[in-house]
């Protein structure tokens, strides 16, 4: 083979090397960009585009995750949901988000109900227990016969009023005994918490009585505890 022949064997196999290097690295962003689009759970652990548990990002991917303060990965948080679950004619709403219900007067935005409540959760989760234990046994001597004499006397409906009204103020105590670092009232809502200014009023669970505290504190941002 001539000395000629050979450099042009030489010129065609240096073009196929660099042909198949740009099909190889063209191929290879392409993996990747497919695979930064893919979404898994390893270990309880959101990733997003990541190769393994260790941590280490693929080349060219993002992490689109957040930390928390403890410098932990987590998803990103659902955006809250609120439900108006009463508008009253002044205004003011009962306002459904999370679980929980709050008590918004007029012009209030949605957005003034915290992220998190613990203390309200605890208040919710005490007063629902208290509720779950009482029975008539639990009657005081002048609340039982101040129901049985309205029986008497044919007025059924306020026997049972007395009775309802009996065991809200059980509960109260109840739940009053087991936060007494909590600023209680007995006339408006019925505790606050210093450390948050949030104000939370505890109330049987029916329709007329959750409208009666809403009409009652028309202008005042609380949390209602339900049981």
């Amino acid at each position: 083979m001539t000395t000629r022949a050979r450099g042009w064997l030489v010129q065609v196999a240096a073009v196929l090397v660099l042909a198949t290097a740009g099909s190889a690295s063209a191929s290879g962003v392409l993996l990747s960009e497919n695979s930064c689009r893919d979404k898994n759970v390893e270990e309880g652990v959101f990733r997003q585009g990541w190769a393994s548990v260790s941590g280490e990002p693929r080349r060219g991917c993002a992490d689109p995750r957040l930390q928390d303060a403890a410098g932990l990965f987590v998803a990103p948080a659902a955006p809250r949901t609120f439900t108006d679950a009463v508008r009253h004619r002044p205004g003011n709403r009962q306002v459904l988000v999370d679980g929980q219900r709050w008590h918004l007067p007029n012009g209030t935005p949605n957005s003034r109900i915290p992220l998190a409540d613990a203390v309200g959760d605890q208040l919710q989760g005490a007063a629902r227990q208290a509720a779950g234990r009482w029975n008539s046994n639990l009657l005081s001597p002048a609340e039982r016969q101040a129901i049985a004499q309205a029986h008497a006397d044919g007025q059924h409906w306020l026997g049972h009023l007395l009775e309802r009204q009996a065991r809200g103020r059980y509960v109260e105590n109840q739940v009053r005994q087991q936060f007494q670092q909590l600023q209680w009232s007995r006339t408006g809502f019925d505790v606050l918490d210093p450390a948050t200014g949030i104000r939370y009023d505890i109330m049987s669970g029916t329709r007329s009585n959750l409208d009666l505290h809403a009409q009652r504190m028309s202008d005042v941002f609380f949390r209602m505890i339900d049981f």
